[in-house]
């Protein structure tokens, strides 16, 4: 059984009722009980809940950092950390592809020798799981939910640097302005090959000739 509760009237709640409390505490946007303004450290359980909203998940690691430093606390540090990035990974395998290590006699088709769409996945998946800027990283997440591309498109599906260096558009904007990301996101080469609107002609309605 836990450690015992003193209460002001002197009783001493213990058992079931400590742990409810401190399910409960953390609850409020001070960190504090449900009611009151008095700040307190989050509850593990409500530290957890707030990472699960806020990162890929919790981490013993990450639920203490959250109860020590508060929601605000935690946020403030998350926005110092620099950009976990996608691009340099592939940019780095590709290097090994063409590389001494390989060798090609293996290789029975020469047009073969570059990385795969699949390969993306790798560097999203260390920065999701092992990544310190877990915020941006979520963030980014949901900013690809929003705007667009994929390599389901037949010009992309293994255009592995141009997915990257896109989805780290999002990840470097993602705490930032969102007017400067869409600029971003509207010139960027993926997402005119996604829409169509890539190698677009000045319009000319003489012809007639409209962009995309």
């Amino acid at each position: 059984m836990g450690q015992g509760l003193p209460r002001a009237n002197g009783q001493t709640l213990g058992g079931d009722a400590v742990a409810l409390l401190d399910r409960l505490q953390g609850s409020s946007a001070s960190g504090g009980t449900v009611g009151s303004s008095t700040p307190a450290k989050p509850s593990p359980v409500n530290a957890s809940r707030f990472l699960m909203q806020s990162s890929f998940g919790p981490t013993p690691g990450s639920i203490d950092e959250v109860r020590e430093l508060g929601y605000a606390g935690w946020i403030d540090h998350q926005l110092t950390l620099p950009a976990s990035l996608h691009q340099p990974y592939i940019k780095e395998i590709k290097a090994d592809a063409a590389g001494p290590r390989i060798d090609k006699s293996y290789n029975l088709n020469t047009l073969d020798n570059f990385v795969h769409g699949n390969n993306i996945t790798t560097p999203f998946a260390r920065n999701a799981i092992a990544g310190e800027d877990q915020l941006r990283q979520r963030v980014a997440f949901a900013l690809s939910q929003i705007l667009v591309v994929s390599r389901r498109n037949a010009d992309l599906e293994e255009k592995t640097e141009a997915i990257t260096n896109y989805y780290d558009v999002l990840v470097k904007n993602a705490l930032g302005n969102y007017g400067d990301l869409l600029r971003e996101v509207t010139f960027h080469p993926s997402m005119g090959m996604y829409l169509s609107h890539a190698g677009n002609q000045k319009a000319d309605p003489s012809i007639p000739r409209y962009p995309d």
